[in-house]
């Protein structure tokens, strides 16, 4: 619910939110975010390449990182992040990286 509420007022926010719905109930919407069963969600794990604004990953050590396409596709990404983008959030169970 926390990374929902951190990322409420951006757009283009790449998540499994079918994995993690509380995101969705702390944004208050679905809107602006990318997930499935969303053709950029799939082309993302498919080609293996992030090309949004922004993307959300769970720890891969909890229950919800464990699930995570994401993180399936993207065995790195909680640690390193994608390349070209930085960290803009984080608690203690996400990370919200934003593209440089």
């Amino acid at each position: 619910m926390d990374l929902g509420g951190a990322i409420a007022a951006r757009d283009g926010v790449l998540v499994d939110s079918a994995n993690a719905p509380a995101v969705v109930v702390g944004r208050g919407s679905a809107a602006g975010l990318i997930a499935p069963p969303d053709e950029t969600f799939d082309l993302a794990i498919l080609m293996a390449t992030i090309n949004t604004s922004f993307v959300a990953v769970p720890d891969p050590q909890s229950n919800a990182g464990a699930q995570d396409r994401l993180n399936k596709a993207f065995p790195q990404l909680y640690r390193l992040g994608p390349p070209g983008y930085r960290l803009v959030y984080h608690n203690a169970n996400w990370r919200l990286f934003g593209r440089m």
